[in-house]
C-alpha cells in the first residue's frame, strides 16, 4: 500500500477545485482531515460529528483529594553521582559479589 498526502481546496458549494490524477482501475481509500473551515462537519459535508460529552470520562481517585506536590516533578530523584554508583552496585550483584549486596 502507498500512502501519498495532498491537499485539495475546495470551492464555495465544497466541491474540489481539482482532482489528482488516479491509477486506472484501481480502489482508493480517501480520508479527509478538513484543516480550516467550520467545525463538526465531516468531508462529505451532512453529517456532524458527535459532541463531545461535557462530563470528562476519567476522575482522579477520590484519595488523591488534599494532595500537595512538593518540589519540581521534572527533577532527577538522585544526583548523577549517586546513579553511577547505584549502577555499578547492581552490576556487582549480577556478577555474584556477596559485598554489593550489603551497602
Amino acid at each position: 500500500m502507498l500512502a501519498e498526502r495532498m491537499i485539495i481546496e475546495t470551492d464555495l458549494s465544497g466541491s474540489p477545485k481539482s482532482l489528482p490524477r488516479l491509477p486506472p482501475n484501481a480502489k482508493v481509500e480517501i480520508i479527509c482531515l478538513i484543516l480550516d473551515g467550520p467545525v463538526g462537519v465531516t468531508c462529505t459535508g451532512n453529517e456532524p460529528f458527535a459532541e463531545p460529552s461535557a462530563q470528562p470520562k476519567r476522575r482522579p481517585s477520590p484519595k488523591l483529594a488534599g494532595t500537595v506536590i512538593l518540589g519540581d516533578l521534572a527533577e532527577p530523584v538522585m544526583t548523577a553521582e549517586e546513579w553511577e554508583n547505584s549502577f555499578e552496585r547492581t552490576c556487582r550483584q549480577i556478577e555474584g559479589d556477596p559485598d554489593a549486596f550489603k551497602e
